[in-house]
């Protein structure tokens, strides 16, 4: 099986997280794996991304591990403290789910932790990084369902998660143009490949998209860049005015946020999509220069997005123009429609129609990046 051809028709790839085993709570939207992986099916996605927390699988793969929330008012994850169970055979489950929905699984590393501190002692060096997703992937193949994997994503938004690249004398991790973070992932590539080497790697990265010019990409099979049309890292426009006009204040809630920032796109939404157009031309551009493929999980419009009384519609919109705009480009492998594709996010997740829309454009769309 090819998984990262040179050409062909894009994949419509949906984003779970960790969410597939925190949230197997009532009303977490996971309890029922079967409901949620044949929804996904039915709405038209090939792929979902998922973290398999292959840090704890090598401490411990039958063990039990407490996990503080990332986010306390988001629903990524679970929102209170939360103990995982016997990660291995849940994802060896979940894989089997996937496998008979014929919905491969792309496998990224968000290293989660409690109060702040990921289980990552025993990962010292690249190399050792690369050890346990080699080690994981060999229980998956062991167990039949390696050819489910799509690709292994090593960090989740590099360098920032799991805290496991250079650091500065200060402690603060260096850029990822530095040239001793691009050694530190060529290494890590480079020990992984020696057991996988038909597998794609890449770091995935949502910020600092201003040194994508300056960075090596030669050892990635692919680019991961996470792109909104408000995130502050990648552009910096929507924060800037959403703090320059007093439109959110410190302290408020997510709701305040929620509510601010729908505002704000609706005083000039052909402009903010210019905005998203210029990111989605911009990794374009970089995808031709280095002859990589493309693929975005996490989209277009908010990163942050709860359920409530507020409408989903701007992000449905921005996402319309994302998936479009990417399709167009002709760079993407694998296309999102949204940070909230799952079952947590009810006002996203029902709108099947709109689901099948997008994942129609992504089949139609054709990929070329030789």
């Amino acid at each position: 099986m090819q998984r990262m051809p040179k050409k062909g028709n894009a994949l419509a790839i949906a984003m779970w997280d960790f969410s597939w085993l925190e949230r197997r709570y009532p009303g977490g939207g996971f309890e029922d794996w079967e409901k949620a992986v044949a929804g996904l099916a039915e709405r038209g996605y090939d792929v979902v991304r998922i973290d398999p927390y292959p840090h704890l699988i090598d401490l411990d793969p039958d063990g039990e591990f407490e996990l503080t929330p990332v986010w306390e008012e988001a629903a990524w994850g679970a929102v209170t403290p939360t103990t995982v169970k016997q990660v291995w055979p849940n994802l060896c489950e979940f894989l089997k789910v996937c496998q008979r929905h014929h919905v491969m699984v792309a496998l990224s590393g968000w290293f989660r932790g409690k109060n702040g501190e990921p289980y990552t002692g025993h990962i010292r060096t690249p190399e050792q990084l690369a050890g346990i997703w080699i080690r994981l992937l060999d229980r998956i193949r062991e167990s039949g369902l390696y050819d489910s994997i799509f690709y292994v994503d090593f960090i989740n938004e590099f360098p920032h998660w799991g805290r496991l690249s250079p650091m500065d004398e200060h402690g603060a991790m260096l850029p990822r143009d530095a040239e001793e973070t691009t050694a530190w992932a060529g290494r890590c590539i480079d020990a992984f490949k020696k057991a996988y080497p038909e597998m794609p790697v890449t770091f995935s990265f949502s910020s600092e998209f201003h040194r994508l010019e300056r960075e090596d990409y030669s050892k990635w099979d692919f680019l991961e860049p996470h792109i909104w049309a408000t995130n502050a890292d990648s552009d910096g426009r929507f924060d800037y005015i959403l703090h320059r006009e007093n439109r959110v204040r410190e302290g408020g809630s997510v709701l305040d946020g929620m509510r601010a920032a729908r505002e704000l796109y609706r005083t000039n939404p052909r402009y903010w999509q210019r905005v998203l157009k210029e990111q989605i031309a911009h990794l374009a551009d970089i995808s031709r220069e280095w002859h990589r493929p493309l693929i975005t999980t996490e989209c277009w419009a908010n990163v942050f997005y709860v359920e409530s009384e507020i409408s989903w519609d701007w992000i449905k919109e921005l996402g319309e123009v994302g998936v479009a705009e990417a399709a167009r480009a002709g760079c993407w492998r694998a296309i999102g429609t949204s940070n909230f594709c799952a079952p947590q996010f009810p006002g996203m997740w029902e709108d099947t129609a709109w689901h099948k829309r997008m994942t129609d454009i992504i089949h139609e769309s054709r990929y070329n990046v030789e």
